[in-house]
């Protein structure tokens, strides 16, 4: 396993302070300063289902986190198919930001008002996951995914240099945190109580039982 793999991972399933990350993030949009836009980007929970399904999960995922590929490319599609589109469970992604690339993705895929192109860029950046991280450039390479879902270069960058979106995510991760105590990502709660189980076979008996 590479040093970024490694570090990747650990990442995923230990927490770790935001200080540095934080700093080096409001040091890159400094000199991107301007007078205060108009609110850009997508908000709110990303729902997937029925709003009305008897089970509601929760998913705190990062977009860098290769466990949390591994669940959008390997459990999520079975999911979705046999629980979310039946009627069975809502689900709800919810960004957990680990780092700035993570950051940077996250803004790219709410760089617009269309929920299902939302999906469509989150599922992309999984599934391509280890292509754009280890990229040369990694903010050419998450403009070129977002441009596959109709996000142009000036619109990218107005989302990444907007603090009001930065500070959006940033914030979901610090209540997402403060409220269930997250440790690691992913994050799986079902009706409230946490889903220790990441693999498809023990969410299966998760949901199966109700809880």
């Amino acid at each position: 396993m590479t040093h970024l793999k490694r570090l990747a991972a650990a990442l995923c399933m230990a927490v770790v302070p935001m200080f540095g990350f934080s700093a080096a993030h409001a040091a890159d949009k400094a000199a991107d300063k301007a007078a205060p836009a108009a609110t850009v980007g997508l908000r709110g929970d990303i729902v997937y289902g029925k709003k009305d399904a008897p089970l509601v999960l929760i998913e705190y995922g990062s977009l860098t986190c290769p466990h949390c590929g591994h669940f959008a490319n390997d459990v999520f599609p079975t999911i979705k198919k046999d629980y979310i589109d039946t009627g069975k469970v809502k689900y709800i992604f919810r960004n957990f930001i680990l780092d700035r690339f993570d950051l940077a993705a996250a803004e790219a895929s709410r760089c617009t008002s269309d929920p299902e192109k939302t999906k469509t860029m989150i599922a992309t950046f999984y599934k391509t996951q280890k292509d754009w991280i280890m990229a040369e450039n990694q903010y050419e390479a998450i403009a070129a995914i977002a441009a596959k879902s109709g996000v142009s270069k000036q619109d990218f960058a107005k989302c990444l240099t907007s603090d009001d979106l930065g500070k959006y995510l940033l914030d979901m991760r610090t209540e997402g945190a403060k409220k269930y105590k997250i440790r690691g990502v992913p994050m799986l709660i079902l009706n409230g109580k946490e889903i220790k189980e990441h693999d498809l076979a023990g969410v299966k008996k998760h949901l199966d039982s109700g809880q």
